[in-house]
């Protein structure tokens, strides 16, 4: 009963308070020493990063710790469903690894943010690798976390296009799905980033001959 209710505490405080990402990661770090303590192993570590909005650095957190109401993990906690089928491609049950890697929408969904931004994200089977990807020493500094933060929003909008088909029948493509992501990052970036200069048409060819 513990673990679960540790695992639910990023959760709890962000769905009653306002918390500075500070506090966050104070709250994540004491789950973690209690967790290991008790159940004596490490659990991931997530690199919260501030340009990104903490509802989304939460969800990517508890994603990567298959933490998310995917169906099958609704089935497997003993909620009853007609079917465990992920509705975007009706051809597989919708896990973690189908959701996010294993069907066509999400591989053409990566290839995509590949093509764009020139970094092998299309090459990750797991979203423990995938966010530990910009972090592997091959980029560093401010590109660093621009490709994090571009890893992070596609997460959250291949998530929000699950939502759309499953409690509004509303099937988003590929195409507008990567539109979500680069209007999204796009945002953060400038805005929260304050990265006054960059233009949205050189966001979009991911050009930064200008920085």
């Amino acid at each position: 009963m513990c673990k679960p209710v540790l695992g639910s505490l990023p959760t709890y405080y962000l769905s009653l308070f306002k918390a500075p990402l500070t506090v966050i990661e104070q709250l994540e770090q004491v789950r973690r020493d209690i967790e290991f303590l008790l159940f004596g192993q490490d659990t991931y570590v997530h690199n919260w990063l501030k340009w990104v909005p903490i509802k989304v650095n939460a969800f990517v957190w508890r994603a990567v710790g298959n933490k998310i109401p995917t169906m099958e993990a609704l089935i497997r906690r003993g909620v009853q469903l007609p079917n465990a089928i992920y509705k975007s491609c009706g051809s597989s049950i919708e896990d973690l690894a189908h959701l996010f890697f294993d069907c066509s929408l999400a591989k053409r969904i990566w290839l995509g943010i590949q093509q764009w931004t020139g970094y092998k994200v299309s090459e990750c089977n797991s979203l423990h690798q995938l966010v530990s990807l910009p972090f592997s020493g091959a980029i560093n500094g401010k590109m660093r976390d621009i490709i994090y933060t571009i890893i992070l929003a596609t997460c959250w909008c291949l998530w929000k296009a699950r939502n759309a088909k499953v409690f509004r029948s509303e099937t988003l493509g590929a195409d507008k799905i990567l539109d979500n992501v680069k209007v999204s990052s796009f945002a953060w970036i400038k805005h929260s980033a304050k990265i006054e200069t960059l233009e949205w048409s050189s966001w979009c060819m991911f050009d930064f001959s200008w920085s």
